[in-house]
């Protein structure tokens, strides 16, 4: 129930059109209910299941929505984390919707920030991502290479 929530949460705060539209939610005492958008085109997966690859016009269209619904994401510091096909769903017009926000992460709303998962390439304590600029021993910043 805790991933629910969390998603419930997150889709709260998201307004883009190409993410999946939360309508309303309500809970039981055991089970939480997220009302979305129905999507009649289904999922990524299964198009790219059935064309084997996409004509290079059609992926482009695609990738160009899905970095505007994640460039979105970001600015509200949310982390979708688990990008895939399956998670993509098709409207009747071809547009398409991020959706299963299960897994996601919202960094403005607990502790941590943008560097706190760990990986190589995450952003450094003073915002800057893979040591762009380090501090001096004096607290003030220098560009790399100085």
């Amino acid at each position: 129930v805790e991933n629910v929530q969390a998603e419930r949460d997150i889709l709260t705060r998201v307004d883009h059109p190409f993410v999946v539209t939360m309508h309303a939610s309500f809970q039981t005492r055991e089970k939480l209910f997220i009302v979305m958008d129905f999507l009649a085109g289904g999922e990524l997966f299964l198009r790219l299941g059935r064309e084997g690859v996409f004509l290079e016009r059609d992926a482009a269209f695609y990738l160009a929505e899905i970095t505007s619904a994640l460039e979105h994401l970001h600015g509200l510091g949310i982390l979708h984390r688990d990008l895939k096909p399956e998670n993509i769903l098709l409207g009747s017009d071809g547009h398409l919707c991020l959706t299963d926000f299960g897994l996601a992460k919202d960094f403005r709303a607990g502790e941590g920030g943008w560097g706190s998962g760990g990986g190589a390439n995450d952003a450094n304590d003073n915002g800057k991502k893979g040591g762009e600029e380090k501090e001096t021993a004096g607290g003030e910043e220098e560009e790399e290479g100085q």
